[in-house]
């Protein structure tokens, strides 16, 4: 799991966590195995801006490691 280091909207450093939701499942859809995988949801808001935005970003390659399942013709 990588931390954000600064609010995505006006750059700055001041983030603070307002919200933690333990082991929150990396993927919510159907499993043919019952391996899942949990990480903590974090849920900061920045000092300045006072944007709410997510502090805890998923690996990209664990969140897709099972290949995406598209769903419609927009994807």
């Amino acid at each position: 799991m990588f931390k954000r280091g600064k609010c995505v909207f006006c750059n700055h450093d001041a983030i603070e966590v307002i919200q933690t939701i333990r082991k929150f499942p990396i993927y919510m859809g159907a499993s043919e195995s019952q391996n899942y995988k949990y990480e903590d949801l974090i849920f900061g808001k920045c000092k300045i801006c006072k944007k709410i935005q997510l502090v805890s970003l998923i690996d990209i390659k664990l969140l897709y490691e099972g290949g995406r399942k598209l769903v419609g013709r927009s994807f």
